[in-house]
């Protein structure tokens, strides 16, 4: 157990270290030495608990995917109406797309590079499908209570990740955009009531 632990904190300690290197430098100005050094675990440790710079690459993207499915959930747990959780889900997507891009353009650039290599490994394919699993009980949850419009709102599903890049893909507007998208959406997805 006491060895599992430590297994544990040394590859954590590494994921932590080469992500805020990757954040100072850059995924691309980042060499597996800088990891080790930085660390103080030394190159055979690092090669280890990892074959590759994308392998390290990966498990940060998997830590921050989880960060941030985990964020979702609390919003899909709590006791708000569906109306606020579908707000706050919109937020947070939106919110961590924007501090992925003003704070980890290397980690965009970077995976814009090596995406079908991700991709392959199912980590962007899984925090998709995870997210949008999260989404649809909100979505169900609204519906049997009423609040939401049981048509409009399971076409939803799968139209809000087309909607979201289309907003993302403008940044000059992205924030003014993101609130009209979210006001579109909660004010067509209400139920009407007669």
């Amino acid at each position: 157990m006491k060895r599992k632990n430590k297994v544990l904190k040394t590859r954590d300690r590494l994921i932590e270290v080469a992500h805020r290197l990757f954040l100072l430098k850059g995924v691309e100005n980042t060499t597996m030495s800088d990891i080790a050094d930085a660390s103080d675990k030394g190159r055979r440790t690092l090669y280890t608990y990892f074959k590759s710079k994308g392998d390290i690459f990966d498990a940060v993207i998997r830590r921050e995917g989880e960060r941030y499915i985990s964020s979702l959930e609390e919003i899909r747990d709590s006791s708000d109406c569906s109306a606020e959780k579908l707000q706050r889900y919109i937020d947070t997507v939106f919110d961590t797309l924007g501090r992925m891009e003003k704070h980890h353009n290397s980690f965009i650039n970077w995976l814009n590079n090596n995406f079908r290599a991700t991709q392959k490994r199912g980590i962007i394919t899984t925090l998709n499908q995870r997210s949008a699993i999260i989404l649809n009980s909100i979505i169900t949850e609204g519906i049997k209570r009423g609040e939401f419009d049981p048509e409009v709102a399971r076409s939803l599903v799968s139209i809000l990740p087309t909607l979201v890049k289309a907003v993302y893909m403008n940044p000059d507007k992205e924030e003014r955009f993101k609130d009209e998208l979210a006001r579109f959406i909660l004010t067509v997805i209400k139920k009407k009531t007669i």
